[in-house]
């Protein structure tokens, strides 16, 4: 027989938890015990941060370690400076546009019908 139930982080249910384990082993009863209900173990997060829990937000905006250094490109590949790519045409503001079907708004071609 096995039971399971999602390990509950809060330190009032431990006495309830520890006498529900010794209740299980008692009778040869497997007691499963996983995370669930959080996004991380915090006894983890605990031992992880040296014993002391994060008490603030402020305890996690703190900088990991840089693992490696970044590189800088040696070339500009995103574009030749002139407005278009090396690997495919950029269309400007006006292209794909009909400018004598435009009715309305800034840009109309009609100032008659300018905004």
């Amino acid at each position: 027989m096995q039971g399971m139930r999602g390990k509950d982080p809060e330190p009032i249910w431990h006495a309830r938890d520890t006498s529900v384990k010794q209740f299980c082993e008692e009778r040869g009863i497997q007691w499963v015990e996983k995370v669930s209900h959080t996004l991380w173990d915090p006894h983890q997060v605990v031992k992880t941060n040296g014993g002391t829990p994060p008490l603030t937000y402020q305890m996690f905006l703190k900088p990991s370690q840089v693992q490696k250094r970044l590189v800088r490109a040696k070339t500009n590949k995103l574009g030749t400076g002139s407005g278009q790519s090396a690997s495919a045409p950029v269309a400007s503001v006006m292209e794909g546009y009909h400018q004598k079907k435009l009715t309305g708004g800034p840009i109309s071609s009609n100032p008659a019908t300018r905004e």
